[in-house]
């Protein structure tokens, strides 16, 4: 929604300029970017003190950073600097949830699967990127105007928001699995090759 819809919205529905609606957006991927350089640092101590809270992490900023969109999206025109001030903060929020999904998905398959789940999951993700403009398109002529299509698209956020708090009830059981599996893939495998090796070191006939 951002990225197709907005910078023509605010140029306008809100009348700025091409320019400053361009740099209002810009400035949007700033803290989308500073979310993602911060998430590898503050990540991993997270996940070692308390894997729930990862989840919990990502529903909750998920939950509050659409509400900074839709003032923007519900307010009378301001000025572009306003814009930039209110979208810093809503493009950092936003940021963490996609990284965190990243993080999860990788302790929660075991070596063999994990390739063909993140194949999927980028697959889900490009097929939003894809078909998402196309859904908020039609959103908005049934919605009878721009303004109320991005409004309900935006909301789409807080249902995502909510499941990823719902992954936090079953992360720490779906963690202790996946370790177990792969220590009794490991397993086998040690006992596969201590027979091969035993086998080989037979003294001949």
């Amino acid at each position: 929604v951002a990225q197709v819809f907005l910078n023509d919205f605010l140029n306008v529905e809100k009348e700025l300029d091409p320019k400053e609606s361009a740099n209002v957006l810009t400035i949007w991927g700033v803290g989308i970017a500073a979310s993602v350089i911060l998430a590898g640092y503050w990540f991993d101590r997270i996940y070692k003190t308390n894997k729930t809270r990862l989840p919990i992490f990502a529903g909750v900023t998920t939950l509050i950073a659409p509400w900074l969109v839709l003032y923007i999206v519900q307010s009378q025109p301001l000025s572009a600097t306003v814009y930039a001030v209110i979208l810093v903060p809503a493009g950092f929020l936003a940021g963490f949830a996609g990284i965190i999904v990243k993080t999860l998905l990788m302790n929660v398959t075991i070596p063999e699967t994990r390739g063909s789940a993140f194949a999927i999951q980028s697959l889900v993700d490009e097929l939003g990127k894809g078909f998402g403009p196309y859904v908020v398109s039609r959103v908005i002529v049934a919605a009878g105007s721009r303004t109320n299509g991005i409004t309900i698209s935006i909301l789409m956020w807080i249902p995502c928001g909510l499941i990823m708090l719902l992954i936090a009830r079953y992360l720490e059981a779906d963690v202790q699995k996946t370790e177990e599996e792969i220590k009794k893939y490991y397993a086998a495998r040690q006992l596969e090759n201590g027979t091969i090796e035993n086998i080989e070191n037979q003294p001949s006939l």
